[in-house]
């Protein structure tokens, strides 16, 4: 609590606290930098107060994912977006796992489901998905499809949802653990620890490993929970996205249960790949069900421009090269005042060699 300190770092729950929150504004005596993580959230009431409280000279806002269920606008807080890495993009690059993707269709429809708050309503979303021939669906999905899989992580509706499925999973002898809110902290830690040592193969939680829960060993999720969210799904399949030498990983599974609906459209790994979100009954952006789909190469096929220089020079594979679209134009360091660019001319891609300042052959 050394508010007089150069750098004060406070979590959201203590800046909601007015007693705590005027301690660091008598504190303060102009020329404040305030940081912002995860600031989708600052349109909340009490994070939205702290800001303004202690109106800052500078405001930074981190976030992997500015898109809110509510389609509130970062703009209510924030002047501009000065810097945006995309999650594709930080894949081509190498620093993300390579994802590839499931569908499993279910004949759950959740058409009667009501939306709430931007996403479907959670009690009446529980209620339906959570059967007994839906959650062995799932386990008999995983086995078929995920039974090599070292470290996977299942989503689930509610608590009730989470204990149900793993129950099947235990039933059809695998190891499969819950994290909750409510668990104990030493339980939690003990739970973590051996599912981060390999001991669990499965672990099930509700809203707990979606934002700042950090396993770089994790190859598998399952999305067992429908959303209309992209933020939330972005968070939780993101759980899978990190490098794991250690471990042997070499890419990321997505599975997604996607469950029968006309009318909501539903956020799947299709989404992430440049597709609209769409009914699940049109297939929601997959091409068929069962069908594996590589999240960059599907993202490659949404422009012909993109597909065309794919083929040319394979952009997205172990390139060593950060390519950079310009005016239709595929640009990309290659040494010391050169670029290599692939021009888009009347018989496909031509390469060219560019130096700063001019153009040679």
């Amino acid at each position: 609590n050394d508010v007089n300190a150069q750098v004060v770092i406070a979590s959201a729950q203590t800046l909601a606290i007015g007693k705590r929150l005027a301690q660091l504004v008598d504190a303060t005596r102009g020329g404040l930098l305030m940081i912002a993580d995860e600031c989708h959230h600052d349109m909340a009431s009490s994070r939205f107060r702290a800001i303004t409280t202690l109106d800052p000279d500078l405001l930074v806002g981190l976030t992997a994912t500015p898109n809110r269920s509510d389609k509130v606008g970062l703009d209510a807080v924030y002047e501009e977006v000065v810097f945006h890495l995309p999650m594709l993009e930080l894949i081509a690059m190498g620093k993300l796992s390579p994802i590839k993707g499931l569908r499993i269709d279910t004949e759950v429809d959740i058409d009667e489901v009501h939306t709430s708050h931007g996403d479907l309503a959670e009690g009446e979303l529980a209620d339906t998905v959570n059967t007994p021939g839906r959650n062995r669906l799932i386990v008999e999905s995983y086995l078929k499809h995920c039974s090599d899989r070292k470290r996977t992580v299942a989503f689930c509706v509610n608590v009730k949802h989470a204990e149900a499925l793993c129950d099947a999973f235990r039933l059809a002898g695998v190891r499969a653990e819950t994290v909750f809110g409510h668990t104990p902290t030493d339980e939690r830690m003990a739970t973590l620890q051996s599912f981060s040592d390999g001991k669990i193969p499965v672990l099930i939680n509700v809203m707990v490993l979606s934002e700042g829960y950090d396993e770089p060993g994790i190859d598998c999720v399952l999305w067992t929970r429908p959303t209309k969210s992209q933020s939330l799904y972005i968070q939780c399949i993101g759980r899978a996205a990190r490098l794991s030498e250690k471990t042997g990983k070499t890419d990321a599974l997505i599975v997604d249960f996607v469950d029968s609906s006309s009318k909501h459209l539903l956020i799947t790994l299709p989404v992430l790949a440049g597709k609209e979100p769409m009914p699940a009954a049109k297939g929601g952006g997959y091409e068929a069900n069962g069908q594996m789909m590589d999240l960059l190469v599907e993202s490659q096929r949404e422009t012909k421009v993109r597909e065309k220089a794919a083929v040319a020079v394979n952009l997205f594979g172990a390139s060593p090269y950060l390519w950079r679209t310009v005016g239709g134009v595929h640009m990309t360091p290659a040494g010391k005042n050169m670029w290599l660019a692939l021009v888009p001319e009347p018989e496909g891609f031509v390469p060219h060699r560019v130096m700063w300042g001019g153009a040679t052959g």
